[in-house]
């Protein structure tokens, strides 16, 4: 497998850009964009973290971290590294799996991939109908996250999924862009689905 996504709206951070590849059909945004991205992803994940002061929370809150730095390549480049998209998805699995051998059942897993299948499931379909308009990376993505909120509730995955469409919309309408890095999106409609489920009490 490849370090870099071939067809997601994704970038590599820094370091991790191993050589050039080509660009996705939506450019990068410009400076002050991932900024903004990870000073967003960066309070979510302080905020999951600090009001759930539990294992869970931890965890979530490593989830929207490295979230963050995909969403920030993405937002830079227009390319979701494939290293950043599975240390997304790692913290959750781990907390999967935990939930698993503490509990002696298989009930954490099968929500978790539920979660990862409400996420991914529609994009995944966009992407199979038009590659261009949904790289496979947004969809890699989406399943990431959705494991991790599929472990509150995988409902969750499915408003996260909305917040994301409607604030990618938004952005293109501010910016007068008609194509714009999905990641971003994803980053801000989880983050904020999860940070109301810290603060309602479901990550304890």
């Amino acid at each position: 497998m490849s370090d870099h996504s071939d067809v997601a709206g994704g970038a590599t951070v820094y370091s991790l850009i191993d050589h050039p590849r080509d660009r996705h059909v939506a450019a990068g945004l410009d400076a002050p964009a991932p900024l903004a991205v990870g000073i967003v992803g960066a309070v979510a994940a302080a905020m999951v973290a600090l009001a759930a002061r539990s294992p869970m929370g931890v965890a979530i809150g490593a989830v929207v971290v490295f979230a963050t730095l995909a969403a920030v390549a993405d937002a830079r480049t227009a390319r979701l590294p494939d290293r950043l998209v599975a240390l997304t998805a790692l913290p959750a699995a781990l907390l999967a799996l935990g939930l698993v051998v503490d509990g002696g059942s298989a009930a954490p897993l099968a929500a978790g991939f539920a979660g990862a299948a409400a996420a991914a499931g529609p994009l995944l379909a966009m992407h199979l109908v038009s590659p261009n308009a949904i790289g496979f990376g947004d969809v890699k993505f989406a399943a990431a996250l959705g494991l991790a909120l599929g472990l509150v509730d995988w409902r969750l995955a499915m408003v996260a999924l909305c917040v994301a469409a409607g604030s990618t919309a938004a952005a293109g309408l501010v910016t007068h862009r008609r194509e714009l890095p999905l990641g971003p999106g994803l980053l801000v409609g989880s983050a904020a689905v999860l940070v109301v489920a810290a603060a309602s009490g479901a990550l304890r």
